[in-house]
């Protein structure tokens, strides 16, 4: 006859509720996804203020307060940015990378993702907002004046700057969402692949169009 634990096992393994257990330890496995989202956390925080500011993103753009002879430009001077395109698109990268932990199940499957894209979205507004109206600010107290009433264009260059993160952290909740079963890698490399086409239409259309429209007078 055969034991009764062994039989047991067997009727559990026929009805495919046996379970498979892991060589890692629970402990080491919480403290990596621990370590993965606090560094994620720090780059999300990171990578909006650069782009918030827009002072980081590799684009010409406009300042409100220098007058400009050129007659492509109309009425101000566009200068062009410190920021280096090699350190940026490595920046965003890494950081939507992090933003999926590289599991195929999970009870909170994408909640990490969904959430980091919330996040990345509010936080770039806020940096964003907080430029302009520093800037504003800074014009009116220590001069030089602004060239136009409000400062343009700094309220609408700095919406324009950070708009490839826009469609990325749409991106990243359809993945964290409708797509949330899909292989990690997926789940990954697609919003990735939304911001830097993003970035490539952003980049064909500032110079040639975009610029132009900011340095010129407001309608």
């Amino acid at each position: 006859m055969r034991p009764v634990a062994e039989a047991t096992n067997d009727s559990a393994w026929e009805k495919g509720s046996h379970r498979t257990y892991s060589p890692v330890p629970g402990w080491f496995w919480n403290l990596f996804k621990a370590v993965w989202g606090i560094i994620a956390f720090g780059l999300l925080t990171n990578l909006a203020w650069r782009i918030g500011y827009g002072q980081h993103v590799p684009l010409n753009i406009v300042s409100p307060r220098v007058e400009s002879s050129s007659e492509l430009t109309g009425g101000l001077l566009p200068y062009g940015s410190s920021g280096s395109w090699l350190i940026y698109l490595a920046l965003v990268t890494v950081t939507l990378c992090l933003t999926v932990l590289p599991v195929r199940t999970s009870t909170f499957l994408g909640v990490g993702q969904g959430l980091s894209a919330l996040y990345l979205a509010a936080t770039t507004y806020f940096f964003a907002s907080f430029q302009r109206d520093l800037a504003a600010y800074q014009s009116e107290v220590f001069g030089p004046e602004c060239l136009y009433e409000g400062c343009w264009p700094v309220g609408m260059q700095q919406y324009l700057l950070p708009a490839p993160i826009l469609f990325t952290t749409l991106a990243m909740l359809l993945m964290a969402t409708v797509f949330r079963h899909r292989h990690w890698v997926w789940r990954m490399l697609i919003p990735i692949a939304t911001f830097l086409f993003a970035t490539l239409v952003q980049v064909l259309a500032w110079d040639s169009l975009v610029l132009p429209w900011l340095a010129s007078p407001p309608s």
